[in-house]
């Protein structure tokens, strides 16, 4: 098969679980045999930060094409790509595809996919990651953009890719049964075999061998619900002495105002912000955390509990996060409120029999419903089926 993907970001950018999810399938694809095409932006980690753009370059049997955007402030600050020699691509070489697969939803380039894709009947599918709901973020813009060109969008797909909490809401869109597929995000997640000794990350920040760990990881913004978190690690802090905050994952815009909130609680000392980082010192992390929390205040899905699993730490969701009832199983969920929250860390890091339990449980989670050998068999099936219907 020819694939294309279309994806705002991807490696070697390292910001964000569907920068990971898009790049993790293109390249068991390409493993599979199938020319795997990847068009996507120069936009980097950072603000200042943008890829090198070359014609194109071939990472893991991928060819990749990264396109300069317009403008990488308001494609860093407000998700909004516009990688305007990537539409002159879109229109070229369209038809030199057997299926396109695109990594998101609300954006520029996907009317100019749907527009082109369906006048040389070329199917596509659309994944939208849990965006669809317009009450988080940019409402009116979501609006905006669906009576444009979103309905029709969704209505002229192959087939989407939803997780089981996204059903509902692409029906609410319009979109036929017949057309939803459930498909988990597909992960690299760390092998047993890979899984350090525990102490290096606490040598690496200076952290003491008896200093309980508290681990975000994820993007720096409001929605992800660290603001909360810090309450709760306030809270924490006024009865136990030993715990220390660590946020992993870059600033999403809203760095700034949760250091405002650091200083006036005088948190300083007891919060360490690594920035992105990457492989083997992410992976320390996840070994030397004591819980990882993820207290967002919408989550569809997440990478980082497929990884804390996999790397045999224990997890605290909020009851916002979609895989809420999963994580019930192997885990704990808290209420959005930062005296419950306190509560549950407490509880959650000093109860070892019931760690174990969990996560144990969890390992058994990913074996059973999230294997990413048996997902990328039923993606490539979808894929057959679809180029040979033609939709």
């Amino acid at each position: 098969m020819n694939i294309l993907m279309v994806t705002a970001t991807f490696p070697p950018r390292k910001f964000g679980g569907i920068t990971n999810v898009s790049f993790t399938l293109a390249k068991k694809m390409a493993s599979k045999g199938h020319n795997v095409t990847v068009y996507t932006t120069d936009a980097g980690d950072s603000l200042s930060k943008r890829l090198k753009v070359n014609d194109f370059e071939v990472v893991d049997g991928i060819k990749i094409y990264y396109f300069k955007n317009m403008n990488n402030y308001i494609a860093f600050k407000n998700r909004i790509f516009l990688p305007l020699f990537m539409f002159f691509y879109i229109r070229k070489n369209i038809s030199d595809f057997d299926i396109i697969h695109v990594h998101d939803f609300r954006n520029f380039f996907t009317p100019l996919i749907h527009y082109y894709a369906k006048k040389y009947k070329i199917p596509y599918i659309i994944q939208a990651y849990g965006s669809l709901p317009r009450h988080y973020g940019k409402s009116r813009i979501k609006k905006v953009f669906d009576i444009l060109w979103g309905y029709s969008i969704l209505k002229d797909s192959a087939k989407v890719f939803a997780y089981k909490e996204e059903w509902d809401q692409y029906k609410k869109m319009g979109v036929l049964e017949t057309k939803i597929e459930i498909i988990p995000n597909v992960v690299d997640l760390f092998e047993s075999d890979r899984i350090p000794e525990k102490g290096q990350f606490k040598i690496k920040y200076g952290i003491k061998p008896e200093q309980k760990i508290i681990l975000f990881v994820g993007r720096i913004n409001k929605i992800k619900g660290v603001d909360l978190l810090i309450d709760a690690f306030f809270e924490i802090t006024k009865e136990k002495s030993q715990y220390i905050l660590v946020m992993v994952g870059p600033d999403d815009g809203y760095c700034s105002i949760i250091k405002k909130q650091i200083e006036n609680l005088k948190l300083e000392n007891n919060i360490i912000f690594t920035g992105t980082i990457f492989s083997k010192d992410k992976l320390n992390a996840y070994v030397d955390a004591d819980v990882v929390v993820l207290p967002s205040e919408y989550e569809a899905f997440s990478n980082v509990i497929l990884e804390a699993w996999s790397c045999g730490t224990l997890i605290i969701v909020s009851e916002n996060c979609k895989l809420a009832e999963i994580v019930k199983k192997a885990g704990y969920v808290s209420k959005s409120d930062k005296f419950h929250l306190k509560e549950v860390i407490i509880f959650a890091t000093n109860n070892e029999e019931l760690k174990t339990k969990f996560i144990d449980e969890g390992k058994k989670i990913i074996t059973r419903e999230f294997n990413s050998d048996i997902i990328i068999k039923k993606i490539e099936k979808i894929y057959e089926n679809v180029i040979m219907n033609n939709y």
